[in-house]
């Protein structure tokens, strides 16, 4: 009986399957070199297997949460400067018109009191005297104005018969109301305010 003849496998042998095999993959370097190529760490060479996987920050629930928060703070602040810039430019305006309608009526009462002579009825200061940080009140009364001026300004003016103006001097000042109708024809008249 002839001895049987030992046959020697060749790795090819092995694996008749050509794709997607364990026996490839394994005889494939090309395949394993990403694997076990070695890498250049703090501790020294450790292979990309061994290396744990980098943490991204993305993932980080913090993040989000403090992402959150920030935009949320930053919107509550957007309503409130946004929401007292309107309240101020209402409350401007609605002085603007109630200065307005304040200057119509007292333009209508000095034409229907009528009357032809440019006069100052009256010019006056309340209290005379004051100490310095006090304020007082300069109040007139013109008849057949069409323009009023005071100087030195202590406020918007206009023909009334009976307007006050709130003054805060630091020293004493002599104030000087000018009017004139509409022919130009001119009236002044002076008060004093004094500071102690």
């Amino acid at each position: 009986m002839l001895p049987r003849k030992s046959r020697r496998t060749s790795p090819g042998s092995l694996c008749n399957l050509k794709k997607f095999t364990l026996c490839g993959f394994l005889l494939n370097p090309a395949l394993l070199s990403p694997i076990l190529a070695p890498r250049f760490t703090p501790e020294g060479y450790r292979m990309d297997s061994q290396i744990p996987p980098e943490k991204s920050i993305f993932r980080n629930p913090y993040l989000y949460s403090a992402t959150v928060f920030v935009l949320v703070i930053a919107y509550v602040i957007f309503l409130f400067v946004s929401r007292r810039e309107s309240s101020r430019e209402f409350e401007r305006r609605n002085a603007e018109k109630a200065a307005e309608q304040r200057r119509a009526d007292d333009r209508a009462t000095v034409e229907q009191l009528g009357g032809s002579e440019l006069a100052i009825r009256s010019l006056y200061v309340s209290p005379a005297v004051i100490d310095r940080g006090e304020s007082a009140q300069l109040c007139y009364d013109v008849a057949n104005a069409k323009t009023v001026t005071l100087d030195p300004p202590a406020g918007e003016v206009w023909p009334s018969h009976y307007r006050c103006l709130n003054l805060s001097a630091k020293k004493t000042t002599s104030y000087t109301l000018t009017i004139t109708d509409e022919a130009g024809k001119a009236l002044s008249q002076s008060v004093e305010l004094q500071v102690r």
